[in-house]
């Protein structure tokens, strides 16, 4: 995945810590760099000693860039009026990009995140068969991680439960959500979670959809399920409120998940 045939890419992706180089198109949605732009700004910012990684993958036909969060970036990408953006609201306006972003911004971060060999120290190389780093020394491969995580949109009658988590702000609600765990099963991360965070039972429990989340690394597998039992008992070190909410006395759309997030569409009926 080295930095080879940046000219003959379809796609070009700049990534900067959740965001993305891109303009608004007054028709709607976002226009991408072009090559000449790519190859410009990625020589820039490796001189100034701000790129992280850049790659090239064949098969997808993209080139993608990862560059230090500075006060820098805009300034040089404004000479072309494209500015750093969400990612979140890039792909949400850009549905039809949204896909090879996605995977763009995961593998650009898991190839900067893993440079060397975990069992003998080795600098990795790229396999050149399939997407995965290998060990030139001990010929270990890693491949691109996936963490499964379950989010969850419990509901009692016409009543939505939604949780303030104490790690994402003072005011932002949003789904019971986790890891899964190694050994469980995504059905029973979900009423795990709920037993943990407010000390809940849940029943009918079933999967809506999945949705690429790489911030860094995650598969969002959502599902909904009703209340089956318990008092609301938080878990203190991670949720500072939960409420059941009527659907048509939601928080402020400030206060609640951002447009395009899997929890957004399970909120406002999407999926």
């Amino acid at each position: 995945m080295a930095i080879t045939k940046i000219k003959s890419a379809a796609v070009h992706f700049i990534f900067s810590g959740k965001n993305i180089l891109a303009k608004k198109n007054p028709q709607g949605g976002y226009e991408l760099p072009g090559a000449e732009f790519f190859e410009q700004f990625v020589a820039r910012q490796k001189e100034r000693g701000l790129l992280c990684d850049a790659i090239c993958e064949t098969p997808q036909n993209y080139a993608a860039a990862l560059v230090k969060e500075s006060q820098s970036e805009n300034e040089i990408a404004s000479q072309k009026e494209f500015e750093f953006v969400p990612l979140r609201e890039f792909c949400f306006e850009s549905e039809a990009e949204s896909p090879l972003a996605l995977r763009a911004k995961g593998i650009v971060s898991w190839h900067d995140t893993y440079r060397h060999c975990p069992k003998c120290g080795a600098a990795f190389c790229d396999d050149k068969n399939e997407t995965a780093l290998i060990c030139p020394e001990c010929h270990f491969r890693l491949f691109p991680r996936i963490e499964p995580c379950v989010i969850v949109m419990i509901y009692r009658g016409d009543e939505i439960l939604l949780v303030r988590n104490k790690h994402f702000g003072a005011k932002f609600f949003s789904h019971i959500s986790g890891f899964v765990e190694l050994g469980e099963s995504a059905e029973n991360a979900v009423k795990r979670e709920a037993m943990e965070e407010v000390g809940i039972t849940l029943k009918n429990i079933k999967p809506l959809s999945t949705q690429s989340w790489p911030f860094p690394d995650q598969l969002m597998m959502a599902y909904s399920a009703e209340y089956a039992g318990g008092e609301l008992v938080l878990q203190e070190e991670e949720i500072a409120e939960a409420r059941f909410f009527k659907r048509d006395e939601l928080p402020p759309e400030n206060m609640l998940p951002g447009r395009g997030s899997i929890a957004w569409k399970m909120l406002y009926g999407k999926i």
